[in-house]
């Protein structure tokens, strides 16, 4: 029978938790450096694993081989290399990654569920705090005449502002309201019938 030479003994190990992961035993502890399996031939000559695994007085040999097969391949992943190469295949790297393999995978760095929304009240994001808008620098009515004219009619932005009307489209044109609306959703305007989201 081979002497033992290390602490730590796989087969055992596995023998009294059989459910643990590699990740666990590393987390007790066991590591390939301090750890060891023997032959089967020498597990078979132990008195402890004769008990362990003889039922009405004969050694179940497919119970055996099935707790050694599991506790070899344990030991195969216990061994820094091993996991070290199993630990790099499982990683996803940035699309813009300087040190990213040819076939690794990437992460969707693209965003979801945002959407692009003007900023008419000039407000910062994540100046004053992290996810946090500042006060308005203008009002909403100075925003409303800054912001582009709506035309009902023709169901388009004009490349107006109401400042920027001079006196006559002023005094002769279309009128130019300030709206707010109570709630966000589509809502159909009352004059023309057509739903608009606001």
């Amino acid at each position: 029978m081979s002497t033992i030479k290390k602490p730590n003994d796989i087969f055992v190990a596995t023998l009294h938790k059989a459910d643990a992961s590699v990740y666990d035993l590393a987390k007790s502890g066991i590591t390939s450096e301090n750890t060891q399996i023997l032959s089967k031939e020498d597990y078979k000559q132990s008195e402890f694993i004769k008990l362990k695994f003889t039922e009405n007085g004969k050694f179940d040999e497919g119970k055996f081989d099935q707790y050694y097969n599991l506790a070899l391949a344990k030991f195969q992943e216990l061994d820094q290399e091993v996991m070290l190469e199993n630990l790099v295949d499982g990683l996803e790297y940035s699309q813009a990654s300087f040190f990213k393999p040819i076939d690794a995978r990437t992460t969707d760095t693209k965003a979801k569920g945002v959407a692009i929304a003007d900023n008419p009240l000039y407000q910062a994001v994540g100046i004053e705090g992290i996810n946090q808008r500042s006060e308005a620098t203008i009002t909403e009515k100075e925003a409303a005449q800054q912001n582009r004219i709506w035309d009902p009619i023709n169901q388009k932005w004009l490349n107006k502002t109401a400042e920027g009307r001079n006196l006559i489209e002023k005094a002769f044109g279309a009128p130019v309201a300030y709206a707010k609306y109570t709630k966000d959703g589509w809502q159909a305007n009352p004059i023309t019938g057509i739903e608009d989201y606001h």
